[in-house]
């Protein structure tokens, strides 16, 4: 790690904060929620009738949207660790 616990912790205990917040709050949602939407999503047909085409854009696309926000804050938390963590080493 570049920072060690000893010489530098706060850097230390932000970077590593950033690096279980990325994989906690990004990488898992996206791998249990996200991917299995899109992969659902892939292997719909899409109905010729507007209205059956509107329902099944409306059901994927709200659970997609609601995590989806939660990676981007997870993404801006993470940032701000990382930069606090940087600005830190010196």
């Amino acid at each position: 790690m570049v920072a060690s616990r000893s010489t530098q912790p706060k850097a230390a205990i932000c970077l590593a904060l950033a690096c279980i917040l990325y994989v906690l709050g990004a990488m898992l949602p996206t791998f249990m929620v996200n991917v299995p939407l899109n992969e659902d999503l892939a292997l719909l047909s899409v109905p010729l009738d507007t209205a059956a085409a509107r329902d099944a854009w409306q059901s994927f696309s709200g659970p997609w949207q609601d995590w989806n926000m939660v990676l981007t804050v997870a993404a801006g938390f993470v940032l701000a660790l990382t930069g606090w963590g940087l600005v830190n080493l010196s």
